[in-house]
């Protein structure tokens, strides 16, 4: 950029945005946009001479969302004389967002690992659930309960 010094400070051109103009753009790959003075906004005074990078390439993907299932993680195991006779999650399904190539490969999310190892009694606790691909989020939240139902075996 070329311009006065007061026009050059940090403070001055901190607005500064490079745009670009993604409304024709239909197709899920990469696109090649150049940096020019066109798409800038430059403050007055101030002209573009070059960019380093003078071009930026950008994957665009289509957004999805989705309902997948929890899957309940149990660590450790019961005490002697105790045996796990059922399990639930609520909600039993959570909602998922991203880049629809990653959501769609996304089967179930899981809990945090509920430890068994000093449970003697049915009960209820609240972990969190988690998804394994770092391109997909929770649109709802990820917090369920799980309920265990644990009886004594008599022995």
């Amino acid at each position: 950029m070329r311009g006065p010094a007061g026009r050059l400070t940090v403070a001055s051109l901190a607005q500064t945005v490079v745009r670009f103009d993604l409304a024709n753009i239909e197709s899920t790959e990469d696109r090649t946009f150049t940096i020019s003075d066109s798409n800038l906004n430059l403050p007055p005074g101030v002209t573009f001479l070059r960019a380093v990078p003078s071009q930026l390439r950008l994957y665009l993907a289509r957004m999805a969302e989705k309902e997948v299932p929890v899957e309940i993680r149990l660590s450790g195991t019961l005490p002697a004389g105790y045996q796990l006779i059922g399990q639930s999650v609520s909600p039993q399904r959570l909602s998922i967002a991203g880049a629809e190539t990653h959501v769609m490969t996304v089967a179930q999310v899981q809990t945090d690992p509920v430890d068994l190892s000093k449970r003697t009694q049915s009960g209820d606790q609240q972990v969190d659930a988690f998804v394994d691909d770092p391109q997909v989020h929770f649109e709802s939240p990820p917090q369920v309960t799980v309920h265990l139902t644990i009886e004594r075996t008599g022995k």
